[in-house]
């Protein structure tokens, strides 16, 4: 401190210090950051990413209700249009038959795949059921196997309803084989022909009254399966109407000469039908 200061000059400093002569150092106010296009890219991204992994989880550890399962690698680069429920019982399906022929064997989880240019698809517009057939191999196990699976987009068609067994899993024949031959059992060979389209559409019972009442006129379409062949049979009530019953099999799609026909003439052991009461002649 100066020794030369009079008390008048310290109580003036004084005096200016508590009055705010002091100047105070300024504080910088902090603005908000603001989020850039560049920022707002990488947020999206990363919550897309998050959301995929969500996703890829889920399915990792997602159980198929039907059971075991082997993992087909390429099942959707074939079949993206299948249902998840389809997809499932394929899977499970697979396993099931691979357990079969391999009892002492680790099942493998994945690796199965689906042959290329073995896929056919038919289609009923009829009755909106898809029938699809492949082969799908196993290297690890030096396996193939046979699917038929017979499906359609409307979970609630019910055309699904007379198909016994909508996957199908069978042994290949000699021309199928890619891999060495092995003693095959599946359990299900006979059943194949149960899975036939016919099924989804069949039997069909015709009834109904023409020219004025005056005609009656009656048949039925069914399908008969006796030691393992299917036979579609008319049984025709009134006689005369074998080639009507042909008509309404190819409005369904059917190819005739794919199948064998029996007709029968039941007309003599029909009763005459009378006419309903409130007809008019």
């Amino acid at each position: 401190m100066n020794n030369n200061q009079t008390p008048q000059d310290i109580n003036t400093q004084l005096h200016n210090m508590t009055s705010g002569h002091i100047k105070k150092p300024e504080q910088k106010q902090l603005k908000p950051t603001e989020l850039t296009p560049f920022h707002i890219v990488i947020l999206l991204s990363i919550f897309a990413i998050i959301i995929l992994l969500i996703i890829t989880l889920a399915q990792i550890f997602r159980k198929n209700p039907y059971g075991e399962q082997i993992k087909i690698n390429n099942l959707s680069q074939y079949y993206k249009d299948f249902p998840d429920n389809t997809k499932d019982s394929i899977l499970n399906t697979l396993y099931n038959i691979v357990s079969i022929n391999n009892p002492d064997t680790k099942i493998p989880k994945s690796g199965a795949k689906i042959r290329e240019g073995s896929t056919t698809r038919s289609y009923n517009k009829n009755t909106g059921v898809y029938v699809d057939n492949f082969i799908i191999d196993i290297d690890s196990l030096q396996q193939s196997y046979v699917f038929q699976v017979t499906w359609s987009p409307n979970q609630d068609n019910l055309n699904l309803e007379n198909v016994s067994y909508p996957v199908l899993a069978t042994c290949p024949t000699q021309e199928q084989l890619t891999y060495t031959p092995f003693d095959c059992k599946d359990n299900s060979s006979s059943n194949g022909i149960y899975n036939d389209i016919v099924f989804s559409f069949l039997p069909i019972n015709i009834s109904y009254y023409e020219n004025n009442y005056s005609i009656y006129v009656a048949y039925d379409i069914v399908a008969q399966v006796k030691y393992d062949k299917l036979t579609i049979v008319i049984n025709d009530r009134t006689g005369g109407n074998h080639n009507a019953a042909l008509n309404k099999l190819k409005e369904q799609g059917i190819k005739l000469e794919d199948y064998t026909i029996i007709y029968n003439d039941l007309s003599a052991e029909q009763t005459p039908s009378r006419a309903p009461s409130d007809a008019t002649f």
